[in-house]
């Protein structure tokens, strides 16, 4: 089975006031001009996108008992022993080198409590809440603001294929990102629910070293010169995902990721690097 036509490869690296356009107040008998209420609607996608599609797997996760991604009702903690395969399809890029424990908070009544066990130091784990910031948007239905979100973030991407923008910079809290809602879209369009960078990085591939997409029917190398590999205090990881989904590879070999737990099986090179070769089986 040849992997999808448009490839993503994330490496994972895990280290140890919105505010609308200013707009004159308008009598109620006068009609706001078309390129107003345009720039109103982009603004109004831009800011709600990671709101909605937060809510979206939320739902799906924690509220949908059909869904085959449902996890566990509101306020209850579910452990769940094995990683992301490509039947998980709620989440746009995934993590598929750790077990997760999941758990939607419903904070309407009461408070909840999280009591974490003593756990040994040399075993990695991560507990970082993930808001749903509170909005309730009305944007008038202006296929032409939808499009100029998307053009927006089609900026972004570029960007972030030239290395300019890194998740660094797309993941954190409400003071790190400034209200920089266009970010916090590409976030949620990319990869929902990263890390922070004091946690992990994910520099991601897109295109290849002359700057094209890649595709499942080219092989690609990615070298590690020796004693250059990822200098990272827990993990490093290679996942490939297909596009535009961002969801994992289903091949028949059953792999979709390199990983540094997997150093002793690979053969290196003559002078001692690592080349890892990237194709369709």
């Amino acid at each position: 089975m040849p992997l999808p036509p448009v490839l993503l490869l994330l490496a994972t690296i895990l280290i140890n006031g919105f505010a609308f356009s200013a707009v004159k107040a308008q009598p109620q008998n006068e009609v706001l001009a078309p390129e107003v209420v345009r720039g109103i609607a982009k603004e109004a996608y831009v800011y709600g996108f990671q709101v909605v599609d937060n809510l979206r797997i939320q739902h799906s996760y924690f509220a949908d008992r059909q869904s085959p991604d449902f996890k566990a009702a509101y306020n209850q903690l579910l452990n769940i022993p094995r990683v992301y395969t490509p039947d998980d399809k709620a989440v746009q890029s995934p993590n598929s080198d750790s077990p997760y424990s999941f758990i939607g908070f419903d904070l309407r009544t009461e408070p909840i409590v999280i009591t974490i066990p003593k756990i040994e130091q040399s075993r990695y784990w991560s507990l970082q809440p993930t808001e749903l910031r509170p909005a309730v948007l009305q944007r008038p239905s202006v296929g032409g603001g939808i499009a100029d979100a998307w053009a927006d973030f089609d900026g972004i991407k570029r960007r972030i294929d030239k290395g300019e923008v890194t998740s660094g910079d797309l993941f954190g809290t409400r003071e790190y990102l400034k209200n920089n809602s266009l970010y916090r879209m590409a976030a949620a369009v990319l990869g929902i629910y990263g890390n922070s960078k004091a946690e992990a990085m994910y520099p991601a591939y897109f295109v290849d070293s002359e700057g094209n997409k890649l595709i499942g029917a080219n092989r690609y190398e990615l070298r590690f010169p020796p004693g250059q590999l990822p200098p990272v205090g827990a993990s490093w990881s290679l996942t490939m995902y297909d596009q535009p989904a961002s969801l994992l590879v289903s091949s028949p070999i059953e792999r979709d990721l390199l990983n540094s737990k997997m150093l002793e099986q690979f053969h290196y090179d003559a002078d001692g690097g690592l080349t890892l070769l990237l194709r369709s089986p």
